[in-house]
């Protein structure tokens, strides 16, 4: 894909940085992992693993549903000890890896959250799959969703459900992520479609860029 460049690793750079509901988020996942955990050891903390799934992208907008349903939409106990020692890092620590182009990386991948993948959200070819989602999620959890924004309707009424009941220690996760993996598969695999529709010019326009991190990522100790 890039000269010099593993095509995996050059494949990985991409899910990470033109991030898209699906399985690839998972692919995606580790290359943020272990740029994240990169940038700990940097400032003096203990890295920890690449393949660890707890800091997820935004779910509303970028979930892997699979992943969901597995394992639910946190990682509490691998959150929890990480915070703890970021806390223990200096402050003003740059947690950027030490690899070349980071922050260019860092806010390309901002930059087509911000500017791509959230415009696309209002694309009229998801209108007509926002209410029969909204009704699916309504009769799966009995809590009414608002069909302008499903998505991010639901995973408020899951916040609010986890701090406030039992029943989130009790399967209540498990039945919530269920619902949100077979109610949204329509939406977010139309919407995918719209993004993998744009990826391609951005990953041309952005090569050099890519490429650079991706050979840096390598460097550094990075495997596919």
């Amino acid at each position: 894909m890039s000269a010099g460049v593993d095509p995996q690793v050059m494949q990985d750079v991409i899910e990470a940085t033109f991030t898209v509901p699906g399985r690839g988020v998972i692919r995606g996942l580790r290359v943020t992992e272990f740029a994240r955990q990169n940038g700990i050891q940097k400032c003096g903390g203990k890295a920890g693993p690449s393949d660890s799934t707890a800091n997820r992208p935004d779910q509303s907008m970028f979930p892997d549903l699979e992943l969901i349903r597995e394992r639910g939409f946190a990682e509490n106990g691998s959150s929890l000890e990480e915070d703890k020692q970021l806390q223990e890092l200096p402050r003003d620590c740059n947690l950027l890896p030490d690899v070349p182009r980071a922050e260019d990386w860092h806010n390309l991948s901002a930059s087509w959250a911000r500017e791509v993948a959230s415009p696309a959200l209002a694309d009229a070819s998801l209108s007509s799959l926002k209410g029969p989602m909204a009704q699916c999620l309504t009769d799966r959890v009995g809590k009414e969703i608002d069909p302008v924004d499903p998505a991010s309707s639901f995973l408020r009424t899951a916040d609010v459900t986890m701090l406030s009941t039992d029943d989130w220690e009790t399967g209540g996760e498990a039945r919530y992520a269920a619902a949100y993996a077979d109610c949204g598969k329509d939406y977010f695999a139309k919407y995918g479609e719209l993004l993998l529709a744009k990826r391609p010019a951005q990953v041309e326009r952005n090569r050099e860029l890519l490429n650079e991190f991706a050979a840096g990522l390598v460097k550094a100790g990075y495997v596919p």
